[in-house]
């Protein structure tokens, strides 16, 4: 298995303000994927505009105004890889056939990616036809969630698990009284095949170490970045702003 698409979804508000520092570090760690948010909204802000290129823009249906926000863009990091097939921009461009799958990962939209290693490695014994969550986390088939964040599979598996091809399975499919892992554990227990093709890389011998904006953390440099797999931005981003940028330019000259 090799990853081809990383996807983010992301409804405003100070999510947004991460949309710049996910895509960039993203996109430098991973220039061999494509790289995408989801921006559920009906225009871009204009500090995003720059970045217009690797994101999608989703117009809010304003039939589900009965939906918190919130609660939508939760589910739909859930139901967004099974619909991506249909909206893949790079079947648009030509760069992939409709009949190819592509291996797709979600993450939050306030996580950088810091050591592509970390992920490559961890993904690369499984076949295409698996399910891999990259967390290092008590098996999720045995308890009440299962995250979405790092869940990794082909979009043709995606689409066997949930079944969604149009905007309008996603929204009839989201369920106001769940969070987005008690939904994706409900329906990974309803799929058959889930003990065979279900996998937790993170319980082997790979070290998934984050890294987060705290004081103790700012003083790692460069030179510690290939020690973790990603960092966390601090939210809401205006309050900690000195602090993510000071992380975020610490990873990109890791980067460079």
């Amino acid at each position: 298995m090799k990853l081809d698409t990383i996807l983010a979804v992301c409804s405003g508000d100070n999510y947004s303000q991460c949309v710049p520092y996910f895509l960039q570090t993203w996109k430098k760690a991973f220039p061999e994927c494509c790289v995408y948010v989801i921006y559920i909204s009906d225009r871009l802000p204009s500090y995003l505009e720059a970045y217009h290129e690797n994101i999608i823009l989703v117009p809010f249906n304003p039939i589900y105004n009965s939906i918190p926000m919130d609660t939508i863009a939760k589910q739909m990091r859930v139901f967004m890889p099974s619909l991506w097939k249909n909206i893949s921009r790079k079947r648009i461009t030509g760069k992939i056939k409709d009949d190819d799958d592509e291996i797709v990962m979600m993450v939050n939209i306030n996580l950088l990616a810091c050591n592509p290693s970390i992920f490559a490695n961890a993904v690369q014994p499984f076949e295409n036809n698996m399910m891999i969550q990259l967390l290092d986390t008590n098996h999720p088939l045995y308890n009440p969630v299962f995250p979405i964040c790092y869940t990794i599979a082909s979009t043709s598996t995606w689409h066997e698990l949930l079944g969604i091809s149009t905007w309008d399975d996603m929204y009839k499919s989201i369920q106001t009284d769940k969070n987005s892992t008690n939904l994706l554990r409900d329906i990974i227990m309803n799929w058959e095949p889930r003990e065979k093709r279900i996998r937790i890389a993170g319980t082997g011998n790979i070290q998934f170490l984050r890294l987060g904006a705290s004081k103790g953390d700012l003083d790692c440099t460069e030179k510690d970045m290939p020690l973790f797999a990603d960092a966390e931005l601090k939210l809401p981003f205006s309050s900690y702003e000195f602090e993510n940028k000071a992380l975020f330019n610490k990873i990109m000259a890791y980067h460079v």
